[in-house]
């Protein structure tokens, strides 16, 4: 049986060892029109793109090659700088993320100034990019985890208002006072405070970023969650109260500390009433105390700081 007979599947399981060898699926595809196809889906499927691997180049293909972009699953990419120079390596990476339609995973790892690269290019959205309440018609239907390091401006919110089947948010820890005005000619979008609307994120279960979001986050049913926040007495009443909201949520972590949930024991032996949630650390276990030594020993010990420190496990 001739290759260009065999299902694509089967074309895919054939190379796939080759997948950790891009030089090996590239030479595939140059060499084999029946194994082009299926080699060329399993290069552009997983990609991480950075200066340090010399591979940025790609983001101007896959700006200019929309069958290409279609091929991504997962996309990361590390880039810096947002200065005049790098702009339009950042205009071309937002046609690119537009074109990325079939994402499952996206982490932008970029400057925290250009989170306008989130928008749709100026004329391919009949959604106005300044409107974060109202959900536009999803360009990325599939993805379900995303990372980056924008603060929750009204770029993003409008982005997440298009992402319905995200189940995984990690967001800078930054809050946005203004989104600043950018080299590129994009215009700002203010307001002060931008929060997640309602609509927004239905399947959410994993969510680390700032802690003053998860209010509006209480509707979505989140499993974990990791709040970052600079505290204040305030703060934890806050917490506490959104704890309540939150029915399935079993672990969090807060300020480095872990918390997972368990069934609060009832106080007395009246009709049990409905299962009551509270939140514990685990137990820490100190080093085993040294023994006692003799009075000689102790008149010649040198009282350092160098055993008062206790080892602490979870």
């Amino acid at each position: 049986m001739a290759l260009a007979a065999l299902p694509a599947e089967l074309l895919d399981a054939v190379l796939a060892p080759l997948t950790p060898a891009p030089p090996a699926l590239a030479a595939a595809a140059r060499t084999c029109s029946a194994l082009n196809p299926a080699a060329t889906r399993l290069l552009y499927r997983h990609l991480s793109l950075s200066a340090y691997a010399r591979n940025l180049s790609l983001i101007h293909l896959l700006a200019a090659r929309p069958s290409l972009a279609g091929l991504v699953r997962t996309f990361s990419i590390h880039l810096d700088d947002a200065e005049p120079a790098f702009l339009p390596t950042y205009t071309e990476l937002q046609r690119a993320l537009h074109l990325m339609t079939n994402l499952s995973s996206l982490a932008l790892y970029v400057d925290a100034s250009t989170s306008w690269i989130l928008s749709p290019p100026e004329g391919e959205s009949g959604q106005k990019s300044g409107d974060a309440t109202t959900p536009g018609t999803p360009f990325h239907p599939r993805l379900e985890h995303l990372t980056c390091n924008f603060p929750l401006d009204a770029h993003l919110a409008s982005f997440l208002g298009q992402i319905p089947a995200l189940i995984s948010l990690t967001l800078s820890s930054f809050v946005a006072d203004a989104d600043p005005e950018s080299h590129s000619g994009h215009a700002p979008l203010t307001p002060k405070h931008v929060l997640i609307p309602p609509s927004h994120l239905p399947l959410l279960e994993a969510y680390t970023g700032p802690a003053h979001l998860l209010p509006t986050l209480a509707s979505r049913p989140l499993k974990a969650t990791l709040a970052i926040a600079f505290p204040n007495l305030g703060f934890y009443s806050r917490i506490a109260s959104t704890l309540e909201t939150l029915d399935r949520l079993t672990v969090f972590e807060l300020a480095g500390i872990h918390w997972q949930s368990r069934v609060k024991p009832s106080s007395s032996e009246d009709k049990p009433k409905a299962e009551e949630k509270e939140w514990i650390s685990p137990p820490v276990t100190p080093r085993a105390a040294l023994p006692e030594v003799d009075d000689e020993f102790q008149a010649d010990r040198d009282y350092d700081f160098d055993g008062a420190f206790l080892d602490w496990s979870y």
